[in-house]
């Protein structure tokens, strides 16, 4: 009967733990949580270079079994992150990606 009440909880409880114990990183990045997304837009200088950083993004993903949803137009390539086994919330598992994700730049 309460089962459902105890999901939102953990849930939120979760959100609040990895928001504040992330705090310090979002300090420091250019990544910014909103929506209960992890987001980023990154800007090369012409097609062929986004589409090699998707390239080299889809590789540790797929190594990581994390995907992001993500966007490209021209020379940009727009990132966002959430797990969607937890709700569809922000987890250490998308600061993990998005920390990679840096990586390749």
């Amino acid at each position: 009967m309460w089962g459902w009440l105890l999901e939102v909880a953990s849930r939120v409880y979760l959100k609040t733990t990895f928001t504040n114990y992330y705090q310090k990183t979002m300090e420091t990045t250019q990544w910014v949580e909103q929506n209960n997304r992890l987001c980023r837009t990154f800007v090369f200088k012409n097609f062929v270079e986004a589409f090699g950083f998707m390239t080299k993004v889809a590789l540790i993903a797929e190594t990581m079994n994390h995907h992001p949803d993500w966007t490209n137009v021209y020379n940009k390539v727009s990132i966002q992150l959430n797990t969607h086994d937890a709700g569809g919330i922000v987890t250490a598992k998308d600061w993990q990606l998005a920390k990679a994700i840096d990586q390749v730049l």
